[in-house]
């Protein structure tokens, strides 16, 4: 088994940024003590292997980007805009991966839309592209998250706070549910 490992060779990561991987690169890194040329083509995804011979493999890796959130193909875009811009529509401005500038239409008390072909490229089929989905909110992505995880914590303390305020309730109700359990097994 240790044979066949050596044989298989390690795995090096390849990490690319979110430009990197949307324009495509080319990458210069020795393995074994010999330099490789990794040529990293659009679109290629986190976990992509690029072997070169059995002892040298290459493995993409994608780095965290600070704008955008990658899913698959797709890209999504969070933009913070007033209580004012959602009631009536607003037009945002969202700069692309490669430094192209889209307008982006939001009606009144629209969140999200959709630009079709502005994801991510797809490596297998050149000239096609995912969707790009930009948010419009009047907070954060990281507070939106941090809006989630409260939320997740409100539930458990509610649940909490019933349990202790209604312990009375619990062996009338686990009594009800034997009772229900054998005479429907019986």
């Amino acid at each position: 088994q240790q044979q066949r490992r050596q044989q298989q060779g390690q795995q090096q990561l390849v990490e690319c940024t979110l430009e990197e991987l949307y324009a495509g690169t080319t990458k210069v890194l020795s393995s074994n003590g010999a330099p490789y040329s990794v040529e990293v083509k659009p679109g290629y995804k986190a976990g992509t292997k690029i072997s070169f011979n059995e002892r040298s493999t290459f493995v993409i890796a994608e780095k965290r980007h600070p704008l955008f959130k990658r899913t698959g193909n797709d890209l999504t875009f969070w933009c913070e805009v007033g209580l004012p811009q959602i009631l009536t529509g607003s037009r945002q401005r969202v700069k692309t991966l490669d430094n192209r500038v889209l307008s982006v239409e939001f009606g009144p008390l629209a969140f999200w839309s959709v630009v079709p072909r502005e994801g991510m490229p797809l490596s297998r089929s050149p000239g096609e592209k995912g969707s790009l989905t930009v948010y419009a909110s009047p907070i954060s992505a990281q507070q939106w998250e941090a809006l989630k995880t409260w939320g997740t914590i409100a539930k458990y303390i509610t649940g909490l706070y019933i349990f202790v305020n209604y312990s009375s309730l619990i062996m009338p109700l686990l009594m009800v549910y034997q009772l229900f359990r054998a005479t429907a097994g019986g």
